[in-house]
């Protein structure tokens, strides 16, 4: 009996250590995040910030993401000031900035960028620096600048909504499917005061798990994080979400590679299986020796 069990453990193991061996066809680098930021407002000590509220909505391949801002001109006297956003989908109009609840307009610029380009702050501007020239390999970075204007002590509300792409593999209905986003948060930094932030997270059911996060989000709700804090995060809103267990077992035989990942570990099983074979053979033979003498 202790020879059956033993036999039995190594079949196991021998099946688990084929099982580990990874998809080949899974070894390629993921599609980039979009880059998306928050507002950066032109330096003013005459404005306030009061709070910020952040809503970032998945839904399937896209983020519906709404940034609000609760501002105060603390002077008496009218005020006008420049904002800049950074966009990812401007050209799909989905682009909307509110102030009061009345429409603004803004200028939008588009830049094509590729892996030598970089993006940093400048006094209170994002700039892309070295922007490549358009193509259809090159990913396309937008933003829209806007003008605000105060009345003396207005405290006025200023929403920024759009549409992000997620990075990743959202699209994909196998189980190697995943979302990644990419939120800039520095901009907030150069305000002259800062009342706190809250981010609000919902995940779609497809994508129901919160898998990393670059903040410690609580869960609120079926599917829903908030985050709320008196400061900035030290670091940018970086999130990876995916499907859960069951959805990745269901999805695994939707995968086009299983049938290629089979052919490459079927000729290690029937190798387990006739060496296991082998040993089995040894055992009773062995065995049957022993019983004779």
């Amino acid at each position: 009996m202790r020879k059956i069990k033993l036999l039995i453990l190594m079949l196991i193991s021998v099946l688990g250590i084929i099982l580990s061996i990874p998809a080949y066809a899974n070894m390629a680098a993921p599609r980039d995040d979009d880059l998306a930021s928050g507002v950066s407002f032109e330096k003013n000590n005459d404005l306030r910030v009061i709070s910020e509220e952040l809503d970032i909505k998945i839904k399937g391949e896209t983020a519906d993401i709404k940034a609000i801002y609760n501002m105060k001109n603390i002077k008496n006297v009218a005020i006008s000031s420049q904002a800049m956003f950074i966009s990812p989908n401007i050209s799909g109009n989905s682009a909307r900035v509110l102030m009061n609840g009345m429409e603004l307009s803004f200028k939008a610029k588009s830049y094509y960028i590729d892996h030598n380009t970089s993006s940093r702050i400048e006094e209170w501007k994002f700039v892309i620096e070295n922007p490549g020239e358009e193509s259809e390999y090159l990913d396309m970075v937008d933003t829209i600048s806007f003008n605000m204007e105060f009345k003396p002590l207005e405290e006025a509300m200023i929403i920024v909504s759009y549409s992000y792409r997620l990075g990743g593999y959202p699209s994909l209905d196998f189980d190697s499917k995943y979302g990644s986003l990419t939120y800039y948060l520095s901009p907030a930094s150069m305000w002259e005061d800062y009342g706190g932030i809250t981010i609000n997270l919902e995940l779609s059911s497809d994508m129901p798990v919160l898998e990393e996060s670059s903040i410690k989000f609580e869960k609120v709700g079926k599917n829903k994080y908030q985050y709320k804090a008196s400061s900035l995060p030290k670091e940018e809103l970086k999130i990876r979400v995916n499907q859960n267990g069951w959805q990745k077992f269901i999805s695994s035989f939707r995968s086009p590679y299983l049938m290629m990942n089979f052919v490459v570990i079927l000729p290690l099983i029937l190798v387990a299986l006739v060496a296991i074979a082998i040993i089995a053979i040894i055992i009773v033979s062995v065995r049957r020796r022993k019983q004779k003498n």
